[in-house]
């Protein structure tokens, strides 16, 4: 039997309340198969935010079914969502969100804090983690000393630590200059390549096209391109 899809998304939306009410999410529906890489584009104010968060489990839809791993979200409880958000998915962002008085290890363990795992077992998941991702030497280092590609870096692994079945990346290279961009969406390329299904939110044509398939979303509504 096959896998579930990674998500499936049937007539989703999102409404704001006002007055007026806001519809930053209409009517959306794609899958996205377990292992696939798939780009959403649109540009500032389209509903990519908007729709990330309600597959990252950040906030609920207004209206239509979310179904994450086979799982339909919408009649769960908080606690539920919570532990499905921390079991099977990742969260890339683009301001790296790292604690700067952390090293580059304590920043990829914080993220098992809640997960009931000792102490002394986060470490070795933060240092396999950063190893993963090629920063293993710099695991003693404070986020001030780190490029902006070493910093995201540093997130990705603090996003792989819980090996998530999903890798949600907000605008993963808008802090970052062209050829860092290249090297960190290479990377997560890679990732993808070893079994990690990966959704992007991206406004930059370079970035969507490290994917292998790309929807575009205007005005909250989205379709395949």
């Amino acid at each position: 039997m096959s896998p579930p899809p990674a998500v499936r998304l049937s007539h989703l939306g999102r409404r704001f309340p006002g007055p007026p009410p806001v519809d930053a999410l209409q009517d959306a529906t794609f899958t996205v198969r377990a292992g696939e890489h798939v780009a959403i584009m649109g540009p500032s104010g389209s509903g990519k935010s908007t729709l990330l968060n309600l597959i990252g489990l950040l906030d609920s839809a207004s209206s239509g079914v979310y179904e994450l791993d086979g799982v339909d979200v919408g009649g769960l409880s908080a606690q539920r969502r919570t532990r499905l958000r921390r079991d099977l998915i990742g969260f890339v962002f683009q301001d790296f969100f790292l604690l700067p008085a952390r090293t580059a290890w304590e920043n990829v363990a914080l993220a098992m804090v809640y997960t009931g795992l000792p102490a002394a077992q986060r470490r070795q998941r933060a240092m396999a983690a950063l190893d993963r991702v090629g920063l293993s030497q710099r695991r003693d280092a404070l986020p001030s000393t780190l490029s902006g590609g070493e910093r995201q870096r540093v997130a990705i692994a603090r996003a792989l630590s819980n090996d998530p079945r999903l890798l949600l990346c907000d605008e993963p290279t808008g802090n970052l200059d062209s050829v860092t961009a290249g090297q960190v969406m290479g990377l997560i390329a890679g990732l993808n390549r070893l079994g990690v299904t990966v959704l992007t939110i991206t406004h930059d044509l370079a970035t969507a096209s490290r994917a292998t398939r790309v929807l575009q979303i205007a005005d909250g509504r989205v379709r395949d391109q």
